[in-house]
């Protein structure tokens, strides 16, 4: 087989930044949708949705209304990810690209606790799901497309760990077991076509990450548990490690077309890695990090395109620095590197197979929301309206019994005395937890005696031992009670406040007759 260097022109190599939106400094890359860079890009309220970059511009992929989605792969017309429900629990997503359009698809499987989609290729997504969460061991979870399309993917022992991590021409791989001791696998399918890639010998632990071109990657972890980049085609006798001399760890996350890529490091931990590009071989590699100017001191490859004479690898790079006696992320974004094949490749084929729904095409019915999206869009929508100054239109969406304390205008008075800076709200996160009613009303009778007279608009000192710090009004009940919330409002991030948000207000979402509305209303301390 060729060397890196004889199939690929080192001189041709260029660095490029994909822009940001304006307000947003931090990104990580994803994978490659076609040759269309994707990542996922930090915003306001710990969101970090994901975005496609279409001629060198980028475009935010969405899901219905919710807001707090997330990406870890791409392939050539599809993007794996989830969307999180008020508990913060996962739902596997995909995103199929129609024309320049991304339509999302959940994929989460009914009476599941948590999913998420890892990777996707070929029509197939795989990843993982718990049925109940701390309970039942992980599954992989693969899928073609659709919900219904599920199958769980197992190992020997059904009752052990499996990770499902990436896909390719119908083949899967993850991982069989837990921590550092679990077997890099690959699946065909089905649970009955399970390969244990683990090879022989001293390595304690291997993970196979991704899969592309007939070849498996990953990482395998010796005795002292350092690991090293890893490759495989299809079975254990067939185990390479890619870690070069020099460099005591090291990892690799994607492979196309014979070429291997991920990261190696020097030290046994911490941030200063460098992305690495292999072609089978330990010694035969590119450190990709050379080719980054100041003040990027770290990086590593999240995905690979070869089309033709053309290599495109994705990564991120990041600005390490010490701070004292620690390293901080001081800066992190998606950068591409772009060379020229001496070989020329096949060129890529822009459009797999995939099942694809939408709610445009004829007789195609909107899908109903779930209670989880109902309830998010509850708290999504009144803390729009308080963002927007809105105070009429978020009145509307209390519950009668919190209607009749507050005018809007009062309650735009009690919204703008509990403000933590002079800054104005431009953002609002929504939060959940598993709080029961009976929990919440056992908090407020052992702190404040189930004092009736604390409301909304006669307290003046709110949370002093925590929420709930007034009354829960008795029209709550557990019929109707669906939520606990918190609603994180949070400045314009070029401002130049310090705080992570400038407004807290607490919520419990009830159900009146089918309609999600705001039954219990406080703020923050």
């Amino acid at each position: 087989m060729p060397s890196l260097r004889e199939r690929l022109d080192t001189s041709s190599i260029t660095v490029a930044f994909p822009p940001l939106p304006k307000g947003r400094n931090r990104a990580a890359a994803i994978g490659f949708c076609g040759s269309d860079p994707v990542a996922t890009i930090e915003g306001p309220g710990n969101t970090a949705p994901p975005w496609r970059w279409i001629n060198g511009k980028p475009e935010q992929l969405t899901f219905q209304d919710v807001k707090k989605i997330g990406a870890t792969g791409a392939s050539a017309n599809q993007v794996a990810g989830l969307w999180y429900t008020p508990k913060e629990d996962e739902r596997a997503l995909v995103w199929t690209r129609s024309g320049n359009a991304m339509h999302g698809t959940e994929l989460h499987p009914e009476n599941w606790q948590k999913s998420n989609a890892l990777a996707c290729s070929d029509g197939q997504q795989i990843g993982y799901g718990y049925v109940k969460f701390a309970k039942d061991p992980c599954r992989a979870l693969l899928w073609s497309g659709t919900r219904e399309s599920l199958v769980v993917l197992t190992g020997p022992d059904p009752a052990v760990e499996v990770m499902g991590e990436g896909v390719s021409a119908g083949i899967q791989v993850g991982s069989y077991g837990g921590s550092m001791h679990k077997h890099a696998c690959l699946w065909r399918g089905s649970s009955a076509s399970f390969v244990d890639l683990h090879p022989e010998g001293d390595l304690v632990g291997s993970d196979a990450s991704a899969a592309g071109d007939g070849q498996q990657v990953g990482v395998a972890w010796d005795a002292e548990l350092a690991g090293n980049a890893a490759v495989w085609s299809g079975s254990p006798e067939s185990f390479r490690s890619l870690g070069p001399k020099g460099f005591v760890r090291s990892g690799a996350s994607h492979c196309a077309r014979g070429f291997q890529a991920g990261w190696v490091g020097r030290k046994d931990r911490g941030m200063l890695i460098r992305a690495a590009l292999w072609n089978g071989e330990s010694e035969d590699w590119l450190d990709l990090q050379d080719f980054l100017p100041d003040p990027w001191t770290a990086s590593w490859v999240r995905g690979l395109y070869v089309s033709g004479d053309r290599l495109l690898i994705l990564g991120t790079a990041q600005q390490a620095v010490m701070s004292g006696n620690y390293e901080v992320n001081a800066g992190q974004a998606p950068v591409i590197w772009e060379a020229r094949l001496r070989i020329a490749e096949e060129r890529a084929h822009e459009h797999e197979p995939a099942v694809l729904q939408t709610v445009n095409e004829k007789n195609e019915a909107v899908p109903t929301p779930s209670a989880e999206q109902r309830i998010a869009r509850a708290a999504q929508d009144f803390g729009q309206a308080i963002v927007e100054r809105d105070f009429k239109t978020a009145r509307t969406l209390l519950a009668p019994w919190l209607q009749k304390q507050a005018t809007a205008k009062k309650l735009q008075t009690i919204i703008a005395k509990q403000m933590i800076s002079d800054d104005r709200p431009t953002d609002c996160a929504a939060i959940g937890n598993d709080s029961t009613l009976d929990e919440l009303r056992a908090h407020y009778i052992e702190y404040h005696k189930d004092d009736r007279t604390r409301t909304l608009t006669t307290t003046e000192e709110f949370g002093t031992w925590g929420p709930p710090s007034i009354h829960i009004a008795d029209e709550i009940t557990a019929a109707n009670f669906r939520q606990w919330m918190w609603l994180d409002f949070t400045p314009d991030p070029e401002s130049e406040s310090l705080v992570d948000y400038c407004l807290r207000l607490y919520v419990i979402i009830v159900d009146l007759d089918g309609v999600m509305k705001i039954g219990h209303l406080e703020p923050g301390e």
